[in-house]
């Protein structure tokens, strides 16, 4: 029924759950399920939404909750200065991604 929203109607959809993707952590959730988990279900969901029109997810988007996801299974096996220093490994990965698209356009 929402793709049968008229205007603008789909493309706020596609904003509200990439809202809810990039912060999990501000949404209610069960004990059982982390903020990183609720972001990966959101994306999921994004996924298919977008799949309806033939779109994509935005790939750093995607990249970083992913990411985020499997820093709290690493959580359990790792130091906290390890798992500090894959994110940071992880930024500068995203802003050379974000450095070498800027200037392909």
């Amino acid at each position: 029924q929402l793709h049968q929203w008229q205007e603008d109607g789909s493309e706020k959809v596609d904003v509200i759950l990439q809202a809810l993707i990039a912060c999990p952590s501000q949404l209610r959730f069960g004990q059982k399920c982390s903020p990183q988990r609720l972001g990966w279900l959101w994306l999921l969901v994004l996924q298919k939404w977008l799949s309806w029109d033939q779109k994509t997810v935005p790939a750093a988007l995607q990249r970083e909750t992913k990411f985020l996801l499997l820093l709290e299974e690493l959580e359990k096996d790792a130091s906290d200065e390890v798992l500090t220093e894959l994110y940071e490994a992880f930024e500068c990965t995203q802003n050379r991604h974000e450095s070498d698209r800027k200037r392909k356009n």
